[in-house]
């Protein structure tokens, strides 16, 4: 399912972050990290829109697909 959040923080030395959306209407944290970033080239800064897709891993929520909107 596609979603819609804002990166709350990210690490380019690190290659990975977090991105902040609503889902079952409450803001989450999302785990994002660089191998699933789509047209970004790794440049993200706090506060940018991303879209991606939300995966459950040992019931974790992961995002994939990430795109800048």
């Amino acid at each position: 399912m596609r979603k819609k959040g804002y990166i709350k923080w990210y690490s380019f030395e690190n290659g990975y972050g977090f991105v902040t959306a609503e889902i079952d209407d409450k803001e989450t944290d999302v785990f994002i990290h660089y191998s699933d970033l789509k047209n970004t080239f790794w440049r993200l800064v706090e506060g940018d829109l991303v879209e991606f897709d939300l995966i459950y891993i040992q019931d974790r929520k992961k995002a994939t697909n990430i795109c800048l909107i």
